[in-house]
């Protein structure tokens, strides 16, 4: 149930952000909600699901590109909140 409310929030802020103009706000939430807690949440529950030794686990092991785009997402979205970029 959670999972789903996460994915529920991911087309609520990709709307916020086209009705807003991209904001700092929006992107911020957008980043947080998009990158950070989306990505976390769903994943370890997908993997915790599938076990430890599953192919699904085994795939996302060694993908360096999960585990930049966390901080990216993160940097994203204290720059957009602080207004670094006008």
């Amino acid at each position: 149930m959670l999972a789903l409310f996460w994915q529920s929030l991911i087309s609520f802020t990709t709307t916020s952000m086209g009705e807003n103009y991209f904001s700092s706000v929006t992107i911020a939430v957008y980043a947080i909600v998009l990158g950070i807690v989306s990505y976390i949440l769903l994943v370890n529950q997908m993997c915790r699901l599938h076990g430890a030794g599953s192919d699904f686990s085994k795939a996302l092991k060694g993908h360096t590109k999960s585990y930049v785009t966390i901080p990216i997402n993160s940097v994203a979205a204290i720059v957009s909140i602080l207004g670094l970029l006008h």
